[in-house]
């Protein structure tokens, strides 16, 4: 967790990707090692697009691996339950090797087109050997969360 704190509601690209990077760090993991990512995803273009340069400066090349999905399309934004609510989705996900699709998105945007999102035809090969989960959570003043979860050993 960090706090950038360069604008009021605009989220900051680099403190979003600063953020990742120490998550990584205290989780002891590389952008690689990350299976599926819990968007922040609100659906805003100012806030998907910072989120989404930040994530391709954190994984680089490697973008296209991870699967990705954002529940506020489905729940709608649940302000600050919305990080618990990504901790949750994220938990079930790896326990039941299911992952929720990204509803409602046709053509991703600018660099998420890059992105591996869950759709309701990700077939169950894809989300059954998910290991370990990203869950990005970002709110007003810059603050910027990350949790790192891993699931349970087979």
């Amino acid at each position: 967790m960090n706090c950038d704190a360069s604008h009021p509601t605009a989220p900051d690209p680099a403190g979003i990707a600063q953020a990742i990077r120490l998550a990584h760090e205290q989780a002891g993991i590389k952008a690689g090692d990350v299976d599926l990512i819990l968007l922040h995803g609100t659906g805003t273009s100012l806030n998907d697009e910072a989120e989404a340069t930040a994530l391709c400066d954190v994984f680089g090349s490697a973008i296209g691996r991870p699967l990705m999905t954002a529940v506020k399309s489905m729940t709608g934004h649940t302000s600050g339950g919305s990080g618990l609510l990504g901790l949750i989705v994220a938990a079930r996900a790896l326990a039941a090797g299911r992952v929720p699709p990204t509803i409602a998105l046709d053509t991703p945007a600018g660099v998420a087109g890059r992105f591996r999102f869950a759709t309701g035809l990700t077939p169950p090969e894809e989300t059954e050997r998910l290991r370990i989960a990203q869950v990005d959570a970002f709110g007003f003043g810059g603050v910027n969360a990350v949790a790192i979860v891993e699931g349970a050993a087979a």
